[in-house]
């Protein structure tokens, strides 16, 4: 398991993004991946991050996705990507990273997630 670590990535969101993900009318999302080196097939989890007030958080809402398509190129500027993905699953309370690992690792969803892409 610890070789297909790699493929996990966490990335913030900001709340009124995540909600329309959340909800399935956002599927897909504007990246710079100059600093990541995301792929068809990668686990990404969204977390819900507000930054509105004095003392940015993260809500503890994530959303554990598999990319499902990386378009490039044509009108995006150097370095970005729209991500297309597929959620896998939603929690509504906080929960780390590890805890959301672990969870993927010990009930299968893992290679569940990378048979169906």
């Amino acid at each position: 398991m610890t070789e297909d670590r790699k493929s996990w990535h966490d990335l913030k969101c900001d709340p009124a993004p995540f909600q329309a993900m959340f909800w399935g009318m956002k599927t897909a999302d504007l990246r710079n991946l100059s600093d990541r080196d995301i792929a068809v097939g990668d686990t990404v989890a969204f977390h819900e991050h507000d930054r509105s007030g004095v003392i940015q958080k993260y809500t503890g809402r994530i959303l554990l996705t598999v990319i499902t398509h990386i378009q490039t190129q044509y009108i995006l500027p150097e370095n970005c990507a729209m991500l297309s993905f597929r959620i896998i699953e939603k929690h509504l309370t906080r929960k780390t990273y590890e805890d959301s690992y672990r969870h993927v690792a010990e009930t299968g969803l893992w290679a569940q997630m990378h048979k169906t892409v």
